[in-house]
């Protein structure tokens, strides 16, 4: 499906089959459920040209974050981040690609978990969350965003 390097590191993610990604994508809106009000605050902001808007961001972004972690366990996190890392798979040494392991293979590189992670749900959730079809979440968000914004 899709390759990209990391840190200097390749990594390459094939689509899950439809029953393991619609229950992937159920688990990630259970755990981002509870920050789901902040979203449209976010994606305002985010939109902003201006320093003190983007800080608005950050703010937001922080408070969705404490909402989340306020409400599930920290295995709950650790768990999801290990599954969603186990759908990539990493070009090891030998030339081979072999699945992800997050204490294997990022004890000690933590900075790379988020971009990793970014990827593999970007490749298994571009047209839902891009908009791309008319049941994208962003893209409907922003269509509902920008109608209020225009006052039609």
């Amino acid at each position: 499906m899709a390759d990209r390097k990391i840190d200097g590191v390749e990594y390459h993610v094939d689509p899950l089959p439809a029953v393991e990604s619609i229950e992937l994508y159920a688990d990630i809106l259970r755990l981002l459920g509870p920050a789901s009000n902040r979203l449209p605050a976010i994606i305002l902001s985010l939109q902003a040209d201006s320093e003190g808007q983007q800080m608005m961001a950050d703010v937001a972004a922080l408070a969705a974050i404490s909402d989340i972690l306020s409400r599930v366990t920290s295995q709950e996190v650790s768990s999801l981040a290990a599954r969603i890392v186990g759908i990539a798979s990493i070009k090891r040494q030998s030339g081979n690609y072999e699945p992800c392991d997050l204490d294997g293979d990022f004890t000690g590189k933590l900075g790379s978990v988020v971009p990793l992670m970014k990827f593999v749900l970007e490749e298994q959730f571009r047209d839902f969350f891009t908009g791309k079809r008319p049941n994208g979440i962003i893209g409907l968000l922003m269509e509902v965003l920008q109608t209020a914004k225009s006052g039609k």
